[in-house]
């Protein structure tokens, strides 16, 4: 398998990887073959970016390529982005016979389990209402935006914003024609809480002789 794609994706896909989650597959790049073409696909558990590579059909596979290999690659790097995975014979150095991947000129084994079905988080429509979201969390989606942003020329201010879709569903971005993000709001409860006693509790001073 051969992949190329253009540093600007790859770049904002890096935005809603995982870093040191637990489940290694969170901690990569998803790369997917099949009759609709090739997808780009990463997530940090919260925020999940998708990259439509291209539209031609290809025999079905999928790879998970480490961060490591590409987490350095800028919006702004010249030419494209070459990943190539190639096949292993099990050995004592490579028991589950694990598939090199090179990215460019840096080669690692795949990370191994495979990665979990993207699709099914994704919504197929938002309905507008209203959710809430971590702050971090959105941040990485805006952040994914400005990435493809700054690696389109010249230099694109898209106007993209997340639309929201209520407390229990993804918000979703359409970045261009070819990417989009989610992001899954936060739960709060609808619990009434009331303020702590000490709140209303009579300061032992006044701010005056305690400044002094």
């Amino acid at each position: 398998m051969k992949i190329f794609i253009e540093p600007k994706y790859v770049a904002a896909a890096v935005q809603c990887m995982g870093k040191t989650d637990i489940r290694d597959w969170v901690n990569g790049a998803l790369i997917e073959t099949g009759p609709q073409g090739a997808f780009l696909v990463t997530t940090n558990g919260h925020a999940l970016f998708a990259h439509h590579i291209g539209a031609e059909s290809m025999p079905s596979a999928q790879v998970v390529v480490p961060r490591a290999l590409i987490e350095k690659i800028t919006p702004t790097a010249k030419g494209v982005v070459a990943i190539t995975v190639t096949q292993n014979e099990k050995s004592e150095h490579n028991r589950k016979g694990l598939r090199t991947v090179t990215v460019n000129d840096k080669s690692a084994f795949e990370v191994a389990g495979g990665y979990r079905d993207w699709r099914r988080v994704v919504p197929a429509r938002t309905t507008g209402q209203l959710g809430y979201f971590q702050p971090d969390h959105l941040a990485a989606v805006y952040a994914a935006r400005d990435a493809i942003n700054r690696g389109t020329k010249p230099p694109f201010k898209s106007r993209s914003d997340l639309s929201h879709n209520g407390t229990d569903s993804p918000g979703m971005m359409l970045i261009d024609s070819r990417a989009f993000a989610i992001v899954m709001p936060t739960r709060g409860t609808n619990e009434q809480v009331c303020v702590p006693a000490w709140i209303a509790a009579v300061p032992a001073a006044e701010p005056d002789a305690v400044a002094a």
